[in-house]
């Protein structure tokens, strides 16, 4: 499925540099951040590599956002222009089964979207259908999901890492050795008086 969505939605040149423009400080920083907590050296990728592959995050986001549009945009069509009772039936299950694909682990596969195709092709003008290869626009949304694509992917890539918490997890801090040591007095404990 992955494959298939990068074949019919890629992204252009242009795209790719505004995406750059707009995600490559963010790539930058969670890279950077994630090899910074590498306390054991147990992660041994570059920075570089780190930094790349968060940009391919990005840019199967944006993939994915434009399928997303497109399916969007064909299922506000089909209720607008089609008035056979047959295939409004199917455009309707196609729909639901579209909008409830989280809640019950459905997907939404390659024969589905060609079956919409089919039917928007029969049964609706060349000008009123949606525009597979639309640009990608990069609105709130978008920035909302693919910040949430390199989150996890930041976090799966994590996992590997030994971050500083757990190393520090066992040992007194300074607060807690100032606490300890402030209730000894001359190598005695102070005796509490409960007068």
């Amino acid at each position: 499925m992955v494959d298939y969505i990068l074949r019919n939605y890629p992204v252009s040149n242009e795209e790719y540099a505004e995406l750059e423009t707009s995600f490559d400080k963010l790539c930058m920083f969670a890279a950077h951040q994630l090899l910074n907590g590498n306390l054991k050296n147990n992660h041994t990728d570059e920075l570089d590599d780190v930094i790349q592959s968060l940009r391919w995050a990005v840019v199967n986001a944006a993939c994915y956002y434009k399928r997303q549009q497109y399916l969007e945009d064909c299922f506000k069509v089909y209720k607008e222009h089609i008035t056979n009772k047959k295939a409004l039936k199917t455009l309707s299950m196609l729909e639901d089964l579209w909008r409830n694909r989280t809640k019950k682990r459905q997907r939404f596969t390659e024969q589905n979207e060609m079956e919409l195709d089919q039917l928007l092709n029969e049964y609706v003008k060349k000008e009123f259908r949606p525009n597979k290869n639309a640009p990608l626009v990069i609105d709130n949304r978008f920035k909302i999901y693919a910040k949430s694509c390199m989150w996890n992917f930041v976090r799966s890539i994590g996992k590997g890492i030994t971050k500083m918490k757990s190393l520090r997890s066992k040992m007194v801090s300074l607060s807690q050795y100032d606490h300890v040591s402030g209730m000894m007095v001359g190598g005695h404990d102070k005796e509490d008086s409960y007068d």
